[in-house]
């Protein structure tokens, strides 16, 4: 297979050549944005949630005093078009319990124990 210069600029080969530029450079500017934002689509707007009022270590101190216990896991997510933290916590007997919290204001907003049963 010969490659053709001439063709690849005049008529329907300039055309394909041009939607096919296009296509490319909007899924690369597509995956820099995505790799530069985290690309989670956690946040109520689709990418990494923005900054809070609340550190990871104040949600932690909050979902402590809610469920006394362990922290296991800790994550920024987008609920219901507001931040929150989701603290997954380790109680007394081995209990799980997933606490809410608000990332703005640092209240608990929800409580959930896990039931394996």
């Amino acid at each position: 297979m010969r490659f053709d210069a001439r063709r690849m600029v005049a008529g329907r080969g300039l055309l394909v050549t041009v939607v096919a530029a296009g296509a490319l450079a909007a899924g690369g500017a597509t995956a820099a944005i995505a790799a530069a934002d985290g690309g989670d689509g956690d946040s109520p707007s689709g990418g990494t949630p923005a900054r809070t009022a609340v550190s990871l270590a104040q949600a932690a101190d909050a979902a402590l005093k809610a469920v006394p216990g362990k922290v296991q896991e800790i994550e920024l997510d987008g609920e219901h078009g507001t931040s929150v933290w989701e603290v997954d916590v380790t109680g007394a007997g081995g209990s799980e319990h997933e606490v809410t919290v608000d990332a703005a204001t640092g209240k608990v907003v929800a409580e959930v124990t896990d039931d394996d049963d």
